[in-house]
């Protein structure tokens, strides 16, 4: 990585007006092996390349809290000043990865061992690291010999009562509300009769899931999004008040839907899809009127998009009867390319799930970490039991360094939260479609 006197004044003056964890410490995110193995199409698609490399960054960075700068014609250096390290090198590693994957695909990726570099700008030193090394570094909970922490979470800022938590404040575009809405089967303004506050309100943003098998982020779940009164995020159906109707509900899972087609759409008016997950609830799918309105939504979305499009059944109540729960998954898998059910605690009995025709299931770890959500024997066995049942497991707001080492450890297929991603509005692209 050369970087020349100008390009270090630069970061210097970057840096002078953010405090890091890593003091002087830059990741390298480079498109050199695109350039190198792939010129024809370097040459012909350079400025899309590069463009699509400048949204990937905006996706897995934090635009208030990190610095990207543009180095040279094909490189990019970012600090991340929340992340220790090793954290950094990991994140680093899989924007190169997702930048990779986006232009030559999951299987010549596989086949590629994908090198991150970070420099001292003091001393200029350079650190080097494979992603997959990294990875496996992060399972195992072994911080690098130059390390600093075991990889994967977003750092933790200090709160008043002298606790840390990690930081979520970052910005989160969206698509409007009345543009999500425009072919809705329910209008907008009965949504937000529903709702009881104005969905101007709300943002819709995607959270990317790992892939644990092969490092990349392959599936985007949506979810409702909303700030605090702190200013801190709030998502899914944490947005809704506690004492939430039946009615409120229903109007967050038929705008969720509405604002994944939205995005269904958009990428694949560029003939680019992305798999994307979307919840829907209990309560709506167990109401006659609700799930009717609900599948008839789902059905107006064009079969081929429905084809990326995986649903995931929330708030079920423990002990739910498997003829009960069939009779949700049953009309979604027929619409859907899949379904998954998300359980309340580890020990629950997946085998109802699997006999309701799901796919797979998944948990959400507590923001306490504690009970069996936050213990290593109770999640290896979680995802044991669902292995054994042919079910794929995911596992749902993996926001510290121990959630995301222990959820590794554990055998989850699939990891989210923002130790590993942080939310945003963009959908990336999976594989190439045809609209003929």
């Amino acid at each position: 990585m050369d970087l020349s006197d100008s390009d270090k004044r630069r970061l210097r003056d970057a840096l002078s007006v953010k405090s890091s964890l890593n003091g002087n410490l830059m990741t390298f995110v480079g498109l050199e092996e695109v350039k190198a193995r792939y010129p024809e199409m370097w040459e012909h698609h350079r400025e899309r390349i590069v463009a699509t490399s400048r949204t990937i960054l905006r996706q897995f960075t934090d635009p208030v809290a990190d610095i990207v700068l543009p180095v040279g014609e094909a490189n990019f250096v970012v600090l991340f000043t929340r992340l220790g390290r090793d954290e950094a090198m990991l994140r680093a590693a899989a924007i190169k990865a997702e930048i990779l994957r986006r232009f030559i695909g999951d299987e010549a990726l596989a086949d590629l061992a994908v090198e991150t570099q970070a420099i001292d700008l003091d001393s200029g030193s350079v650190t080097k690291g494979v992603l997959g090394d990294l990875l496996a570094m992060a399972s195992a909970g072994v911080p690098s010999a130059a390390g600093t922490q075991a990889a994967g979470d977003e750092a933790a800022v200090a709160v008043r009562d002298g606790r840390e938590r990690p930081s979520n404040r970052h910005r989160i575009d969206r698509a409007p509300v009345a543009e999500i809405g425009a072919d809705a089967t329910v209008s907008v303004d009965d949504l937000e009769a529903r709702f009881g506050f104005r969905l101007d309100d709300l943002e819709f943003a995607f959270q990317p899931l790992l892939y644990a098998k092969r490092g990349v982020f392959s599936i985007f779940e949506c979810r409702a999004v909303r700030y605090s009164a702190t200013r801190d995020i709030l998502s899914g159906y944490g947005v809704l008040p506690r004492d939430a109707s039946g009615d409120q509900v229903v109007a967050l899972d038929q705008m969720t839907l509405m604002r994944a087609r939205h995005g269904l759409v958009d990428m694949a008016v560029r003939k680019r899809v992305a798999v994307v997950a979307v919840p829907v609830s209990f309560e709506t799918m167990t109401s006659r009127a609700s799930a009717s309105e609900y599948l008839e939504a789902l059905q107006r979305i064009p079969s081929d998009l429905r084809n990326y499009l995986v649903m995931d059944v929330r708030r079920c109540p423990p002990g739910v009867p498997e003829g009960r729960l069939a009779e949700i998954v049953s009309p979604l898998k027929r619409v859907a390319r899949a379904v998954f059910v998300n359980v309340t605690s580890a020990q629950q009995s997946l085998s109802v799930i699997k006999n309701a025709g799901a796919f797979g299931a998944g948990i959400a770890l507590s923001a306490r970490d504690a009970g069996d959500m936050a213990n290593p024997t109770l999640l290896g066995r979680f995802c044991s039991m669902a292995h054994k049942l042919g079910l794929q497991a995911y596992v749902l707001d993996v926001d510290t360094p121990v959630q995301a080492t222990r959820c590794r450890k554990a055998g989850f297929d699939y990891l989210a939260g923002r130790a590993l991603a942080e939310l945003s509005d963009y959908v990336g692209p999976v594989t190439e479609m045809s609209l003929a």
